[in-house]
């Protein structure tokens, strides 16, 4: 069968204005209201949230209903009073499990849709929504004949947000191709100049990077994504030349916050501590740091990832998982159990709070978990703080939501 996407684009919005919309059709059918909020024209503080990999799957109907719990955890986000001031919403990729079923993304964005209605997103392209991404999300995307997803930038209030895809080995006739290839990087770095043009002449206050695959995770796919290590120096070594503050990402499944990095060519995972975050009961610090915080909300689907390099052995890392023939494979380096333990030193949190009996075996549950997570991000021209919730029960009408941790950087 065939389905048809519809798509409109906005044009001559006033700044800092609430507008009102419906959709609809020939025969007069409406749907609910729906509004957003346009950006200021000043730097003036706002508040968005980030959630990550709701990927429903189709077959997880016969589960946990992947759709279902997301959108209970909309439902958590709409009733949280700590985000009811936010302007928008940040989705850091894997909106389905299988971009080409039509049937996942239909139920994955009509559970999506009561926050939809309450705020524009920004959608990064998942490894599971590459191919379909843009037929069914309305985006910019600045990369010419990219078709494996979509890359754009975009100004709000005091923060220029540069959003990348990590799906373009897919476009690539090379057997090892990395996440993002040379023109999408060229634009990135064009982005980043201007960015940091605007930052010294006052304009913006905050550069904030999102993409997909996670360069640093306390899970497997940091370091064993071979598209991710062929990418990892180059794309370090931007985010430090050009001073971006934060990095959002997703893929993982986890709980992970670096401490705040630079890029150090010579160490294992192409990074190094520059500013520690200072921890005292349920907030940590960063004050004035030099480097990128980088920040994984584990996700708001049911699929998670155990935090195998703080709860395993490197014995169980060798046998359950492929990080070493990555590296192996890549660079004829044999993965020691030194390197893991200094991946580990970049790492200020890593945490799975669902325990599964699947992880014995490896790092993925059966899309099992009823622990979700999302985060309220608060911005004034001085400090961000990210707030870190999570969602937990078993009866969908019934749920507890708790604020796990926070984290303020300020400058």
């Amino acid at each position: 069968f065939t389905e048809t996407a519809y798509k409109a684009t906005a044009t001559e919005l006033n700044p800092n204005t609430v507008y009102h919309y419906a959709v609809g059709n020939k025969d007069g059918e409406l749907s609910e209201e729906a509004t957003f909020t346009t950006a200021s024209e000043s730097n003036e503080d706002f508040s968005f949230i980030h959630y990550t990999d709701t990927q429903n799957a189709f077959s997880s109907e016969n589960q946990r209903s992947e759709a279902d719990y997301s959108n209970s955890t909309i439902q958590s986000m709409l009733e949280n009073p700590n985000a009811e001031d936010a302007r928008f919403a940040l989705h850091t990729g894997d909106v389905v499990n299988d971009d080409w079923n039509d049937t996942e993304w239909n139920l994955t964005l009509d559970a999506l849709l009561p926050l939809n209605n309450e705020m524009p997103h920004m959608f990064i392209t998942g490894n599971h929504d590459n191919d379909n991404f843009l037929d069914h999300i309305n985006t910019d995307n600045a990369i010419e004949g990219m078709d494996s997803g979509a890359a754009y930038s975009t100004r709000y209030n005091g923060v220029q947000f540069i959003n990348l895809n990590t799906e373009q080995a897919n476009e690539s006739d090379e057997d090892e191709a990395p996440a993002i290839l040379d023109n999408q990087m060229e634009w990135f770095e064009e982005e980043l100049q201007k960015a940091q043009e605007a930052k010294d002449n006052g304009d913006i206050d905050w550069v904030f990077v999102s993409y997909h695959r996670p360069l640093f995770s306390s899970s497997y796919h940091s370091l064993e994504d071979e598209s991710v290590q062929l990418i990892r120096d180059d794309l370090m070594a931007l985010l430090d030349e050009y001073d971006v503050d934060l990095v959002f990402n997703g893929h993982d499944h986890n709980l992970t916050v670096t401490h705040a990095l630079t890029h150090n060519a010579e160490t294992f995972g192409n990074a190094e501590v520059a500013t520690a975050g200072e921890t005292n009961e349920d907030v940590t610090t960063f004050n004035n740091p030099e480097g990128t915080v980088f920040f994984i909300p584990s996700t708001a689907g049911t699929k998670t990832y155990n935090t195998i390099y703080k709860l395993e052995s490197f014995d169980w890392i060798l046998e359950n998982e492929d990080i070493h023939e990555t590296y192996e494979d890549l660079f004829g380096h044999e993965l020691t159990e030194e390197n893991i333990n200094s991946f580990r030193e970049l790492l200020l949190t890593e945490e799975q709070p669902f325990i599964s009996s699947f992880y014995a075996e490896g790092h993925s549950n059966a899309r099992e978990s009823n622990f979700q997570h999302y985060s309220v991000v608060d911005v004034t021209s001085d400090t961000v703080t990210y707030e870190l919730y999570q969602v937990v029960g078993e009866d969908l009408d019934n749920r507890e939501t708790t604020l796990v941790h926070s984290y303020e950087i300020t400058k």
